[in-house]
This record gives structure tokens, sequence and C-alpha cells, in this order.
């Protein structure tokens, strides 16, 4: 794994400000997960679609940064699987003309460790979590 920047402070501070983006989504995918209503869905950072496009990718590779996996993708792999559930249940469409970002999420899902991560039946879990009293 790739750490962060290997001695570029704007690559560092870059990919420090996508760890702590990454952050933000995943405290807030549990009330993206159980919203009732789309203006609490809408208000997640995660299904903000005017924010994804600010933010762009470093690298030409596969990975955030190029070749190399990196903390950046460790922390996006669980949201974009997140979202992979999600848009079996409604699209989300958050990604739609997100081509880059799309072609990462794609890559990280094909990435053994990050497949190896979940169990066979993560999906129907997660669709089943929180069930109702």
């Amino acid at each position: 794994m790739a750490f962060i920047s290997d001695g570029d402070p704007l690559a560092h501070a870059r990919h420090r400000g996508w760890i702590e983006f990454g952050s933000s989504i995943l405290s807030d995918l549990l009330g993206f997960e159980t919203a009732k209503y789309a203006t609490t869905y809408e208000a997640t950072p995660g299904a903000d679609r005017q924010v994804w496009p600010r933010r762009s990718r470093t690298g030409d590779g596969p990975f955030f940064a190029g070749e190399a996996f990196s903390l950046v993708d460790a922390v996006f792999a669980p949201i974009f699987r997140y979202f992979d559930v999600f848009d079996t249940i409604a699209p989300t469409g958050v990604f739609d003309a997100l081509h880059r970002v799309t072609a990462w999420r794609k890559a990280l899902a094909q990435r053994p460790s990050v497949g190896e991560a979940i169990t066979d039946d993560y999906a129907d879990r997660l669709k089943g979590f929180p069930k109702e009293p």
C-alpha cells in the first residue's frame, strides 16, 4: 500500500483532504441508509452530486494516486461498496457523469483484498439493516 504522498506536501494535503471527505461520508452513511425523506438523503455528503466533480483524483492509474493502492483507496472502497448496494435498491445517480470516479470505483471493486473484505451475503445484510422492531 502506498503511503500518503511520499514527501510531497501538496500531495499529502490532497490525500488528507480526501481521507477526511471519505470519513465524513462514512460517518453519515447510516443516515443515508435509513433516510425516510429525500431531503435527509440529499443532505448526505456522499449523495451530493455537486461535491464529487470538485474532487478529482490525482493519478492516471486505476487507483486514487495511480498504480499503487493507497490509504485514500482503503477509505473509499467501503463507500463505493455501500453505493453499489444502494443502487440496487434505487439508483442514486451520484456517479453517473463522473467517469474517472466510476473507473476508480470499478478498479477498487476488482481488487481481491476489497472483494475478500466482505462476506457473500454482504448486500443482503446491508439491505436488512437496521431491521424494524
